[in-house]
């Protein structure tokens, strides 16, 4: 497994990395959600009538899942992602706002999303990651994407 280490850290702390305007509809998201819930939430909005959403389908169900099953990759395969990890790990350590801009950015490029838009909801995910340990989260299925 790889060599990535995830600090566990508050969710202050990994909500830090965003922009206001983005951390402000998050701070909505979490009155009433746990952090996994907002991030689904996050990426499947559908916002203004005349907006595609997330995914751009009529279903933004799909994407959360395809994210989902991207970030279990990038945490739990070692083949996936691993020139992205391999200069993580080069860095020595990793800062919360390092580890979501960078791999934001790695599941962007791949599932074709700008890496602002899913930087929301990495950080969320990444957070509950922290609290249960890289180990425990793999030992969980993979999520279908």
């Amino acid at each position: 497994m790889t060599a990535l280490k995830i600090p566990d850290g508050r969710l202050e702390e990994w909500l830090g990395t965003l922009k206001p305007y983005q951390r402000e509809q998050i701070d909505i998201l979490l009155a009433g959600n746990d952090p996994e819930t907002a991030a689904q939430l996050w990426v499947t909005t559908i916002g203004h009538a005349n907006i595609a959403q997330f995914g751009g389908s009529s279903d933004p169900k799909p994407f959360w899942n395809l994210l989902k099953a991207e970030v279990y990759d990038f945490i739990c395969s070692d083949d996936a992602y691993a020139d992205t990890k391999k200069k993580l790990t080069e860095q020595g350590t990793l800062t919360h706002a390092i580890i979501v801009s960078s791999i934001s950015s790695a599941i962007g490029a791949k599932i074709g999303m700008a890496a602002a838009l899913i930087v929301p909801a990495i950080a969320l995910m990444f957070f509950l990651i922290g609290q249960m340990s890289i180990n425990a989260y793999c030992k969980l299925p993979r999520p279908s994407g």
